[in-house]
């Protein structure tokens, strides 16, 4: 598949989570149960070379998918892993890029979206490596924030002093936010 550049809008199938947000570089484990979820994953794999897009849900008690109920931020993300239960897909996922969704659609009971990749930001390097160094060793020495992220998220923390973005990604994840402060990310 040829690279995915920022000008790019993509239509892809889409799997509507009810509160779980994937941030770009960031691996995660879902279980689809939805018939529209399942479909989703199915489709990306028999046409999308495993790539989907995710979003979260504004509101997780509803079932029915709605546009109302979308956010309109999500992540292009690839399947790694796909195993099949009894009435749910269990699906090994890696965040590939931010993506705004500028429609949705239904379509033999699965959820598609056409989204362009967001831009992602750039700055002084070594003012960024100096903030997040800042912002790791604060949190280390934070007694309640430290105790509510594991050691290693912290170590993982750590390794990632380069890069902005995906220090802000994975501090987001391991961070105790709710479904919409993790959204407005």
């Amino acid at each position: 598949m040829p690279a995915i550049t920022k000008s790019d809008t993509l239509r892809l199938p889409l799997l509507v989570t009810r509160s779980l947000v994937v941030f770009p570089t960031i691996s995660e484990e879902i279980e689809a149960s939805r018939a529209v979820s399942i479909n989703a994953i199915q489709k990306s794999m028999a046409d999308s070379n495993n790539l989907l897009f995710l979003v979260s849900q504004k509101n997780p008690e509803v079932d029915q998918i709605s546009e109302e109920n979308l956010y309109s931020f999500g992540t292009l993300i690839r399947i790694v892993d796909c195993v099949e239960g009894k009435d749910s897909l269990k699906i090994r996922v890696i965040g590939s890029k931010r993506v705004r969704f500028s429609s949705f659609s239904i379509e033999n009971d699965c959820v598609y979206a056409e989204g362009q990749v967001v831009r992602t930001l750039s700055g002084d390097v070594e003012r960024t490596t100096s903030l997040i160094n800042s912002i790791i060793s604060l949190v280390s020495a934070n007694k309640s924030l430290s105790s509510s992220i594991s050691r290693s998220a912290l170590q993982m923390l750590s390794k990632r002093p380069g890069n902005g973005d995906e220090f802000a990604d994975t501090l987001a994840t391991v961070l105790p936010l709710t479904t919409a402060e993790r959204q407005k990310l």
